[in-house]
């Protein structure tokens, strides 16, 4: 999607609305965007342990798909494109608080990833 792909970790450093202004313009693509994050968890987390479940390939599908709505030139959503961690609240939450997750989720490239937060909350 782009002339030099990004392949470095600054993707991730930068917002969402930074990303989603790169997504939209094509200077950088969902698929760059993951790959910058998945660089930065395979560095960090082994530490951190900040993500407790990943669905790399999912991620990546959806990303893709992401990518070709971008090239297509169809109305994409202010979200596009854009990878999301979970928390585990989501999961442990209400169906209301569920649903909002999940069009959150549809809104984005797609679910990569559920960190730990409020893990230690559960019963």
């Amino acid at each position: 999607m782009t002339d030099r792909a990004m392949t470095d970790e600054s993707l991730s450093r930068k917002s969402a609305r930074e990303l989603a202004a790169l997504i939209k313009s094509r200077a950088a693509s969902p698929v760059e965007v993951l790959d910058a994050h998945l660089a930065v968890i395979a560095r960090v987390n082994p530490k951190l342990n900040a993500i407790v479940t990943l669905v790399a390939d999912k991620a990546r599908a959806a990303a893709q798909a992401a990518e070709a709505a971008v090239m297509r030139g169809g109305e994409v959503g202010a979200l596009h494109g854009l990878p999301l961690a979970v928390g585990g609240e989501a999961r442990a939450a209400g169906a209301s608080d569920r649903l909002a997750a999940a069009r959150l989720i549809c809104a984005c490239a797609g679910r990569f990833a559920r960190n730990n937060a409020n893990e230690e909350h559960r019963a």
